[in-house]
């Protein structure tokens, strides 16, 4: 398969920007004219940098006033956005490629966290399942076009397991735990905290945890094209606060991680947050990386009959020069079709 091939070249690509965060440039915003900014926001950890900023009052200081519109995935966050509900979506990578096969005109400005660690499948040992291969026949729970649903296609593949010989359950995140509990589902496909709510329902010997080295998920922040003419310097404000919040974490990891903890208490267990805060990697670039992803799940999609529509030029979908004016060196993505 082309996409298996694809991301043994992914792997290659270094996932950190040789930015130096020590000193921040800082804009001379007036801050005698403030904006307004509705975020919606998928509202998990890894979105970190937001939460920081957000508890640290940096929103504020670049005289921005943040209204959040909460929801359970970034897919649900990025049809807001397409629905004008949002000027910026919190978001996976596999919606956004959804998106743009549907000919959508999302900008993304820049990436939000990378990890190998924060998606997986949780797999219910007495349920008759020892094994990967043991899952044939078997039902799982997924919530579909999201990053989960990409990942479980990687991770079967990589063990010769056709999509086809699994039975697939759309469920929503949320209920990853409830279902496994309640024997609906034999395993389940999500990333955290509801991957880890999911494993902590049983005995550690009762349950397994797989992640795969051939899928390393990101987020981002993204927009429309229209919205970036009328609210560029408020995209320029709100970056610049999350480059703040950046290091500040880099500086403070546990005073960030009690912040985290603060934003989104009303939503996950502190312990869910503390025992998975090392599972992701902060981060604000536009690389390779980030582009080589994105090919790379059109491509599943194209091979998996998902979609007929056209390749998408992911270089179209990603506006740089907002970040470039923050942070000049966070910017390395090269397009190779010039």
């Amino acid at each position: 398969m082309f996409y298996c091939v694809y991301i043994t070249a992914l792997l290659s690509i270094s996932l950190f920007s040789c930015t130096d965060n020590s000193e921040i440039n800082q804009a001379n915003f007036d801050l005698d004219k403030t904006f307004d900014l509705t975020v919606a926001d998928a509202n998990q950890p890894v979105f970190a940098l937001i939460y920081i900023a957000e508890q640290q009052g940096y929103f504020i200081d670049v005289g921005l006033n943040i209204t959040y519109l909460n929801y359970t995935s970034g897919r649900d966050a990025l049809q807001s956005l397409i629905e004008n509900k949002s000027d910026l979506a919190l978001v996976y990578e596999t919606p956004v490629v959804h998106q743009a096969f549907n000919q959508k005109p999302i900008k993304i400005l820049s990436s939000l966290h990378s990890s190998e660690l924060n998606t997986g499948l949780v797999i219910k040992r007495d349920h008759g399942i020892q094994t990967i291969n043991q899952l044939i026949g078997k039902n799982i729970g997924v919530p579909i076009k999201t990053n989960a649903e990409f990942f479980l296609h990687t991770l079967l593949q990589s063990h010769n397991i056709d999509i086809e010989q699994v039975n697939i359950i759309d469920i929503k995140p949320q209920d990853s735990a409830k279902l496994i509990t309640e024997g609906v589902i034999d395993a389940v496909a999500a990333w955290n905290p509801h991957l880890y709510n999911a494993k902590k329902q049983f005995p550690a010997k009762q349950v397994h945890i797989y992640h795969s080295a051939l899928y390393s998920e990101m987020s981002m922040l993204v927009t429309v094209q229209d919205k970036i003419h009328h609210n560029r310097e408020r995209f320029v404000r709100f970056l610049s606060a999350l480059r703040k919040a950046k290091v500040f974490k880099q500086k403070y990891p546990k005073k960030s991680l009690a912040l985290v903890i603060k934003h989104l208490n009303n939503s996950y267990d502190k312990k869910s947050i503390e025992d998975t805060w090392h599972d992701f990697y902060t981060e604000m670039t536009l690389s390779n990386q980030l582009l080589g992803l994105l090919t790379l799940e059109a491509h599943w999609m194209k091979e998996q009959g998902i979609t007929n529509a056209q390749l998408p030029n992911f270089i179209d979908y990603i506006d740089s020069s907002i970040l470039a004016e923050v942070d000049q060196g966070a910017v390395t993505i090269v397009d190779s079709s010039k």
